[in-house]
């Protein structure tokens, strides 16, 4: 039996295992907040209101 992955669901693993390689390597996880802004942002999943703050974290 053959499983189809969503596109959603393939960006939620691929989530998953940056943060898995976040906990286990401390050197990792000093760009946490990076990692979780440009999930958020590349999957829509910041409300309209917190958008352009997010947007604005994300630039240098």
């Amino acid at each position: 039996m053959e499983t189809t992955i969503t596109k959603d669901e393939l960006w939620k693993q691929k989530f998953y295992d940056c943060l898995a390689i976040e906990f286990s390597d401390p050197c990792y996880f000093e760009v946490h907040h990076l990692l979780v802004i440009t999930f958020m942002l590349q999957t829509g999943s910041y409300s309209p209101e917190y958008f352009p703050e997010a947007v604005k974290l994300s630039s240098p």
